[in-house]
């Protein structure tokens, strides 16, 4: 199964701190450290979520504290596993 999603709205959020090896989140790579932010899980929990739009978040690094606004465009869907680079705890 797969989901488009349009988004088009503004979103201050909090990168997720606990992720689970095996579940797939989306995300943006930090543009100071390159730290993974994973931000939502993936509704399909399959990796084939794509978002598109005009969609804005500002989200602050847990890794390194670089604060930074990031579009829909710049998005990635990653498993949990993948995302031990930033310093989030795997479950």
């Amino acid at each position: 199964m797969s989901l488009t999603i349009d988004f088009s709205g503004e979103v201050a959020g909090v990168p997720k701190r606990l992720l689970n090896p095996g579940s797939w989140y989306l995300g943006f790579a930090c543009r100071q450290c390159g730290a993974m932010l994973a931000l939502l899980d993936d509704p399909t929990d399959t990796g084939k979520t794509t978002v598109f739009g005009t969609g804005k978040f500002t989200l602050e690094c847990p890794a390194c504290g670089e604060r930074n606004e990031y579009h829909t465009s710049g998005n990635a869907c990653v498993p949990g596993d993948h995302w031990r680079r930033d310093g989030a705890d795997i479950a």
